[in-house]
């Protein structure tokens, strides 16, 4: 299962060529083409009123800041800015969205970037572990990463993807983690370092849902 963080995070671009986008006239007509199809997901969102045009400059943004070795975030949240308010499910929708146009029109930017928040979410696990002085093989970090950012990708909360990392991590199962405490299978050092990669895994990999998880885990520090 450790190649599968790499899928989860870049899981649109694997298949498309390589053929990056830019503001030429031909970037343009592809991103336009791009938005003229997949905009249509975005009918009965708070993005539906936004246009083509809006969507096309928006995924060639974040494709332009990739590229550059930028994190898209900030330019997509100014793009986004003046939107009404809505469910989150739209803006779930329009994260699909945008992921898909930026796997047709830079594929090579995401990958890049991917493997970027890959290396970094790898480095601060390690990090942590050697300053518990515990040692953990890098695979069962990418694990761990990828069953959390999956777990909760799927519906589960954030104690449920805590219950699937310590499984990946050091292969103990426990119906919560109360449960796990209770029984003593994990050790205080490996408590730390189970919220260490937590909190690294919706920081790199899947950082759409640190709020929750980041809540979770002020919860627990009560």
């Amino acid at each position: 299962m450790h190649r599968l963080v790499a899928t989860v995070i870049v899981m649109v671009t694997a298949a498309c060529s390589a053929t990056a986008a830019n503001t030429t006239d031909a970037g343009w007509v592809a991103a336009e083409d791009f938005a003229a199809s997949a905009g249509r997901a975005l009918i009965g969102t708070r993005f539906q009123d936004f246009g083509d045009d809006w969507l096309a400059e928006l995924i060639l943004g974040a494709c332009d800041d990739l590229t550059a070795g930028l994190a898209p975030e900030p330019g997509i949240a100014e793009m986004v800015a003046d939107a009404p308010g809505g469910a989150s499910a739209d803006d779930e929708i329009l994260a699909v969205v945008i992921g898909e146009g930026i796997g047709q029109l830079c594929p090579d930017a995401a990958r890049s970037g991917a493997e970027a928040a890959v290396e970094e979410f790898v480095g601060a696990a390690l990090s942590a572990a050697a300053e518990l002085d515990l040692e953990i093989e890098t695979d069962r970090v990418l694990d761990a990463g990828a069953v959390i950012c999956l777990t909760l990708a799927y519906g589960g909360n954030a104690e449920d993807a805590v219950l699937a990392e310590v499984g990946a991590l050091f292969g103990v199962t426990g119906t919560s983690v109360s449960d796990l405490s209770t029984r003593g299978v994990v050790s205080e050092p490996e408590g730390l370092l189970t919220g260490a990669v937590l909190g690294s895994a919706v920081s790199f990999l899947c950082p759409e849902h640190r709020d929750t998880v980041d809540a979770y885990l002020l919860l627990l520090g009560e």
